[in-house]
């Protein structure tokens, strides 16, 4: 992979990714200013500065010439907030690139951020929170993410509630912007069929003015101690019950990020095997992990029929496939499939444009240096079968593996999963 790497003359970071020539281009902008940036009484503030990003600019008096604009260059953009980072992201013909620089540097300098934008798009967001409560698998998980984090920001919807959405006025959210969306907390990539060179000249012409401005401080995250076993959210409102089993993981800076990697992908296919393939006890089942600046988290999640019996086998098949992994009971072949697989992810998600550019900016925003795809699959290579059960036995402890259920009823949870979890030991 071929990348390039340089810094603009106001400081912002930015790296070029050429692939052939005849290739679309990517266009990403990324500001770490996540939901871990906000303050307890700014819940849901980064989330809500990202919509008000598109409601105009200098040279755009409203998100009405914006969407003109977007519609005329094939209308592939997007943008999102996650716990630590804010992504702007346009895929667009080679011959679109500058058209497209100057819509985004003009909106993220110049967005007005007023009072009568603000309160339509209130409501929109107010909407998009009650869909995502309606969404079984994302309520589980949000969940899940406030029951181990806490109060800490990790461990809130970047939505917000309610009532922070409600709160928020137009000055909040120009003042989030001021705060954070500038050179030290920023990051433009360029992927597909570019000129280095000429990227290079381009980016300086409209992002090299940006003004200073502070760099981001996260919140320190420490694990609590004496946290509770599990819990249980009584919705009957879902025809399944939904359950997620999961703790702490390695941080992006760990050197076990590969291992983690492949420690998720051989649990992930041994529960879909036991629970999904061999007894149909749900449609669902996946073991995945996340990682973030302090800390990471795996999660492994299921959806199935209400019932306490039920509920119980699929505890015991969890239980089961983490315990045998911790003692070693991994073979030669699985081990290999799982390598195999992963890199072959890797590169197959590669042939995005759009994805070439999430992978270099990811890496450049958050570890403070892009990463080539031969890196990442050279990582993966070097674990062996003893990182897989060193990491397991550090990870996957009785007192450190949590629980949270969505369901209509489940007697005695609590009791139950502690009985069960012993198998951890």
């Amino acid at each position: 992979m071929e990348m390039h790497r340089f810094t603009l003359n106001n400081g912002v970071r930015a790296v070029v990714v050429p692939t052939q020539t005849s290739a679309p281009v990517s266009l990403q902008v990324w500001f770490s200013a996540g939901t871990r940036a906000e303050k307890e009484s700014e819940w849901g503030l980064a989330h809500f500065n990202e919509h008000m990003i598109y409601k105009g600019g200098g040279d755009f008096p409203d998100s009405r010439s914006l969407e003109r604009e977007f519609r005329l260059l094939g209308d592939l953009q997007n943008a999102g907030t996650s716990k630590e980072g804010v992504i702007f992201h346009i895929l667009v013909r080679r011959d679109h690139i500058r058209k497209a620089m100057h819509i985004f540097s003009d909106m993220l300098v110049h967005a007005p951020m007023r009072q009568e934008d603000l309160e339509k798009e209130r409501g929109a967001i107010l909407q998009e929170l009650k869909d995502s409560k309606d969404d079984p698998r994302g309520a589980a998980e949000t969940e899940f993410d406030a029951f181990t984090f806490g109060n800490h920001p990790l461990g809130r919807d970047s939505l917000g509630n309610e009532a922070t959405i409600n709160s928020f006025t137009a000055d909040d959210v120009r003042r989030f912007k001021e705060r954070f969306y500038g050179p030290p907390n920023m990051v433009v990539v360029l992927a597909g069929g570019v000129n280095p060179r000429e990227s290079q000249e381009l980016l300086e012409e409209y992002f090299g003015s940006i003004g200073p401005k502070g760099k981001t401080e996260w919140a320190p995250f420490l694990r609590p101690e004496n946290h509770a076993a599990c819990r249980l959210i009584k919705s009957p409102k879902f025809e399944q019950a939904r359950l997620v089993v999961g703790g702490f993981a390695p941080s992006y800076f760990s050197p076990d990020t590969s291992v983690m990697h492949v420690l998720s992908e051989v649990l992930g296919y041994r529960l879909w095997h036991e629970i999904r393939d061999e007894r149909g006890y749900a449609y669902t089942v996946s073991a995945a992990h996340s990682n973030c600046a302090d800390t990471g988290q795996f999660k492994i999640y299921a959806g199935f029929d209400q019932g306490d019996e039920r509920l119980q086998e699929v505890l015991k098949l969890i239980f089961r496939e983490m315990a045998a992994i911790k003692s070693g009971g991994v073979s030669d072949e699985e081990f290999s499939e799982a390598k195999v697989k992963l890199q072959s992810q890797h590169v197959l998600s590669l042939e995005s444009i759009s994805m070439l550019g999430f992978f270099a900016a990811s890496f450049e925003l958050f570890l403070g240096r892009a990463r080539t795809s031969e890196e990442v699959l050279a990582g993966v290579e070097r674990v062996t079968k003893n990182d897989l059960v060193r990491l397991a036995n550090d990870l996957w402890r009785e007192e450190s593996v949590y629980a949270l259920l969505l369901s209509a009823a489940a007697p005695r949870f609590e009791e139950k999963y502690c009985k069960l979890r012993k198998a951890l030991r």
